[in-house]
């Protein structure tokens, strides 16, 4: 059985930012999808561009409808897992 694995994560969290989230699981070893929601999503992509460079990160800008979550999800859970660091 595949398992899809997925993490959604705002960008601006306390304590842990998303991109520092988004940087620390590969490095752990994690093989999943990342999809971002923020309110500042071009500012916040050069973040995690920066903070984790060659890790492909979906970003939905917020507001958004329901629908649009559930649709970037089904359409982020169909591609490839990252390969093993």
């Amino acid at each position: 059985m595949v398992q899809s694995q997925l993490v959604l994560t705002d960008i601006v969290m306390p304590v842990m930012d998303g991109a520092a989230l988004i940087r620390s699981l590969p490095k752990m070893g994690a093989q999943v999808r990342f999809l971002a929601v923020s309110g500042l999503v071009e500012r916040e992509e050069v973040m995690v561009a920066t903070a984790a460079p060659g890790v492909h990160v979906e970003f939905l800008a917020k507001p958004f409808a329901p629908e649009k979550l559930l649709t970037l999800v089904r359409e982020v859970l169909q591609k490839r897992l990252p390969a093993s660091p």
